[in-house]
């Protein structure tokens, strides 16, 4: 089907926003571009309204490079979070949540999808068998099992064949903002990594800022946002390590989060699906004291970087692809080098996919990256993984983020938090 006309109009304004920005050629830096990119997303999001859920509490901490120790943003306890809703901080006010989405996804409003598994993920058990593509679910040990977490020591990420990836030290504590629901844990959490081709900073975005409120809210989840650092000030692995240490962190800080530590899923959209499927990786290949991660949710997600299965689609009437400047740049950004093929960076060149937690992957009919997800599901169905795989057509790129502007980009959101809130 053609693209949503709603977005394709959006679209046309962002282009002729961001065109300029985004071209590689363009004379100015990293750092200049991303704030520039950072103005105009705000600029173009937040008059969409996303509701701000002002009964969550939403504070920011740092974790330290030592995994298990978290400070207080600098400020207070409460540091400033952006556009946040009113009332943030450690003490917000309680208020009325917005409604929980008690049916399937998709129920009041189309979610047109193309030719996926089903797009709703029911409880385990109710019903009947879950909707996955492949084999039987992966077993979670019981709460504590393995003893007694560690708090920090834990070794930096490896390869899946053994060997260490070249790296600099991360560059120091990462941020973490946390939305917690109202009442009392312990609770299931999800951490979650924004999206922005590795090098731009979507921390702040109106639209991720809606997304951690929504699946907080509405899932009954604690939300922890990484500020990952950012390339190319921050090459790989430097995003990957500050991941698996603020991992380890909600682990070991379980108990004082009031977070269920066998219940954690990972997730992000786009480079964040990226960073959360290599986590995910990283965290199988790399058993310790902790249970395995719960749950993989990825939108939209980079997860070939060699750009093998990449889709060239027409946007605007111009082909867009693997051989566009601006995806050329963003593999280039995130120095890899000739590490493509390296399972961390590109997770489905990864040869054993088995005993990955069970995953949701959304795609977008309209996105290069489509074949990413589909491939993607394919090859966790195929080690036995349960997968749920759904490609939204009319969808694009940016539809995770469009939730209040068409019914099917609000049926993707849904979705999401049908998942976090029934399958953790």
């Amino acid at each position: 089907m053609p693209i949503d006309p709603l977005i394709a109009g959006f679209l046309d304004t962002a282009a002729r926003a961001q065109g300029p920005i985004l071209r590689p050629a363009s004379p100015a830096s990293p750092a200049q571009r991303r704030a520039a990119m950072a103005l105009s997303q705000r600029q173009l999001l937040q008059p969409l309204g996303y509701p701000e859920y002002p009964g969550l509490s939403v504070r920011e901490v740092w974790v330290d490079a030592a995994p298990g120790v978290g400070v207080p943003a600098p400020g207070g306890d409460a540091a400033p979070v952006g556009d946040a809703a009113p009332g943030v901080g450690d003490a917000a006010p309680v208020g009325v949540p917005a409604p929980v989405f008690d049916a399937a996804p998709g129920v009041g409003g189309p979610a047109p999808v193309v030719g996926a598994a089903p797009v709703s993920l029911p409880a385990p058990g109710v019903g009947g068998p879950a909707p996955v593509v492949g084999a039987a679910p992966v077993s979670v040990p019981a709460p504590g099992v393995g003893g007694a977490a560690p708090v920090g020591g834990a070794a930096p990420p490896g390869r899946a064949d053994g060997r260490e990836p070249a790296s600099k030290p991360n560059p120091g504590p990462t941020r973490v903002r946390l939305f917690v629901p109202p009442g009392r844990g312990p609770r299931p959490a999800y951490l979650f990594f924004f999206g922005g081709g590795f090098w731009q900073c979507s921390f702040d975005g109106p639209d991720i800022l809606a997304a951690c409120r929504q699946a907080a809210a509405e899932a009954d989840v604690l939300v922890a946002e990484i500020d990952y650092p950012l390339a190319p000030e921050h090459p790989y692995p430097a995003a990957l390590r500050a991941g698996v240490q603020v991992l380890e962190w909600l682990m070991a800080e379980a108990d004082a989060l009031g977070v269920i530590p066998d219940r954690i899923a990972v997730g992000g959209q786009s480079s964040g699906g990226n960073l959360a499927a290599a986590t995910a990786l990283w965290w199988r290949d790399h058993p310790g004291p902790w249970p395995p991660i719960a749950l993989q949710v990825l939108e939209v997600p980079a997860l070939d970087l060699t750009g093998a299965h990449f889709a060239t689609i027409a946007l605007g009437g111009a082909p867009f692809g693997p051989q566009t400047p601006e995806l050329v740049e963003v593999i280039s950004l995130y120095g890899v080098g000739d590490r493509a093929e390296d399972p961390y960076v590109s997770p489905l060149r990864a040869d054993d996919l088995s005993g990955l937690a069970p995953a949701l992957i959304l795609a977008a009919e309209y996105d290069p990256l489509r074949g990413d997800a589909e491939a993607y599901a394919a090859a966790l169905a195929s080690a036995g993984v349960p997968v749920v795989q759904a490609t939204y057509a009319g969808q694009v790129h940016a539809s995770p983020a469009l939730a209040p502007l068409t019914p099917s980009a609000a049926a993707w959101r849904a979705e999401v938090t049908h998942a976090l809130r029934t399958r953790l």
